[in-house]
């Protein structure tokens, strides 16, 4: 089954003030009062991900002058190992599904077995559960329910900041032939790619 998008889930809007006020209440109000200064780590030569970083950066500074945020890239042959290893405050990957189907999404991000949870720490047993009822229940509707309610679920708790979606192009001549988009590669299948005459 491919599906899983509900136009109905809520979606995080810009909202300064509401930001503000929850930096305002975090901590009983401490967070605001004193401020913070941590470290959000990316792989070093990889600008889409620092510029996402620089402008979570940006949105949360402009917050409270207390607000301090440093940013440092570290090469990607160390920079798996410092994640797995939990040695890293806040850092910013990113994911391709490996197959159309909201599974790869839902156990990738909010079972404790996926890839991003077990480098985060986390572990919900609510989650492990409905996510894998989702992926052994037969009947479509009932499957897109348990992921309409696990969305609902990670949109409250919040586990994961998904900052930027990438898009990108290209740009082919007319007698290039056989090329098709596939959102599921990231890059160019040329096996089906010939010449016109």
């Amino acid at each position: 089954m491919v599906g899983g998008y509900n136009p109905k889930q809520p979606l995080y809007q810009f909202d300064v003030n509401l930001a503000k006020s929850y930096f305002q209440k975090a901590w009983g109000g401490q967070v605001w009062e004193k401020g913070f200064k941590f470290a959000i780590y990316h792989d070093a030569n990889n600008t889409m991900r620092q510029m996402a970083c620089e402008i979570l950066r940006k949105g949360v500074e402009s917050l409270n002058p207390k607000f301090q945020i440093e940013l440092r890239g570290i090469q990607w042959s160390t920079y798996l190992g410092e994640i797995r290893q939990h040695r890293l405050p806040m850092w910013k990957l990113g994911w391709v599904a490996d197959f159309p189907d909201p599974h790869n999404f839902a156990f990738s991000f909010l079972h404790s077995k996926g890839d991003y949870p077990m480098r985060q720490g986390f572990k919900y047993p609510e989650w492990d559960r409905l996510t894998d009822e989702a992926n052994n229940e037969l009947d479509p509707k009932k499957r897109e329910a348990l992921y309409f309610k696990l969305m609902a679920l990670a949109h409250e708790e919040v586990p994961q900041i998904y900052t930027d979606q990438p898009m990108a192009f290209r740009v082919i001549r007319d007698w290039v032939k056989g090329f098709y988009f596939n959102p599921i590669f990231h890059g160019v299948q040329f096996y089906p790619i010939y010449k016109s005459e």
